[in-house]
């Protein structure tokens, strides 16, 4: 995963300011994947165990173990249940199932990660308010893919 650490690296020093959490333990990871009934890509365990999230003054990437005055902002969790409890209009296309929610869309969207248990394991793809969400022309095949775009 030394791929990820170099990209962090890489944005620290494209962006003015970027922050990282501390990550979180197996435990604390164990204990959302239960919660969310998912099983995250190798990558993205890797991101939240060393890192957490990632907050900037160019892309914002969600994660764990926020800061509790920054949570629902930066939280991978709060995003992502906030989505499947049907706090998004239901004309919207159904989201994708096995998907949470790495990263929101300036323009109005979100970023989902597929998980472990999706045929589309460890894609990440846009999808757009504007366009009822339905899926942007934005895909990467991978968790890592997706963050080396920002750097």
């Amino acid at each position: 995963m030394k791929q990820i650490d170099k990209i962090i690296d890489d944005l620290k020093h494209k962006y003015s300011t970027v922050e990282v959490g501390k990550g979180v333990d197996e435990l604390e990871l164990k204990s959302v994947e239960k919660k969310l009934s998912v099983t995250f890509p190798a990558d993205y365990k890797y991101f939240l165990m060393k890192y957490g999230y990632l907050a900037s003054d160019g892309p914002d990437i969600l994660g764990l173990g926020c800061d509790p005055d920054y949570d629902e902002y930066y939280s991978m969790l709060f995003f992502t249940l906030y989505d499947r409890n049907g706090e998004v209009p239901t004309f919207f296309t159904p989201r994708p199932a096995n998907t949470v929610i790495v990263g929101a869309y300036g323009g109005g969207g979100h970023f989902f990660l597929h998980c472990e248990e999706s045929s589309r394991s460890g894609a990440v793809e846009l999808l757009l308010d504007e366009l009822n969400g339905k899926p942007d022309k934005l895909k990467w095949q991978s968790f890592t893919e997706y963050l080396a775009h920002y750097a």
